[in-house]
């Protein structure tokens, strides 16, 4: 709702830099901007393997803040100096096997000053940050509205039984206008 969307929108003013994966740019096509008055324009992070695909996005039309394209090293030169063009600065980071790795990523976000990450999705982004253990505090709203089976808030990865998955404690459950905030840390020590 309107409330839960404000809070939002303060909460990236409160960090250096949102970050979504590029699935969810190719498909929502955020700003990823603080339209909260008085807050800080956070630096806005893509993490893709496809950065010639999130070109024509408008991420680069509009809005404040540096945008960031965290992708692999090594991509064609032609990819990376249009996105040069666009105003975006590149992260090269080296992949195995097709993947990043989270504290790769994590150190070279850190070695450009930012210290506070708000990571916004998509689920395959949340996921592998949860797989990696790279993740100190969720955050999930919940709305009066259920939707049957659509995209998964934390997806691409699975605990083999109840007992290896990620114990969370609840630090917070309240009523956000007629949504439900929810926010949780895991555990020490699993």
């Amino acid at each position: 709702g309107d409330a839960s969307r404000r809070l939002v929108h303060r909460m990236r003013s409160e960090v250096d830099a949102v970050l979504v994966g590029g699935g969810t740019v190719r498909r929502d096509d955020p700003l990823l901007t603080a339209r909260a008055g008085g807050g800080n324009s956070p630096r806005r992070v893509v993490v893709t393997t496809r950065p010639g695909a999130i070109v024509r996005n408008r991420l680069f039309r509009a809005g404040p803040g540096e945008v960031i394209v965290a992708c692999p090293a090594g991509i064609p030169r032609r990819e990376a100096e249009r996105l040069r063009a666009l105003g975006a600065r590149l992260l090269p980071l080296r992949t195995k096997g097709g993947r990043f790795r989270a504290a790769e990523l994590l150190s070279a976000l850190g070695a450009e000053g930012i210290t506070s990450l708000l990571v916004e999705g998509g689920g395959k982004t949340a996921g592998w940050l949860a797989a990696e253990g790279r993740v100190d505090r969720y955050v999930l709203f919940m709305a009066p509205l259920l939707l049957g089976e659509g995209v998964r808030a934390i997806s691409g990865w699975t605990c083999a039984d109840p007992l290896s998955g990620v114990r969370l404690s609840f630090r917070a459950v309240r009523r956000v206008g007629k949504d439900i905030l929810l926010v949780a840390e895991p555990r020490e020590g699993g």
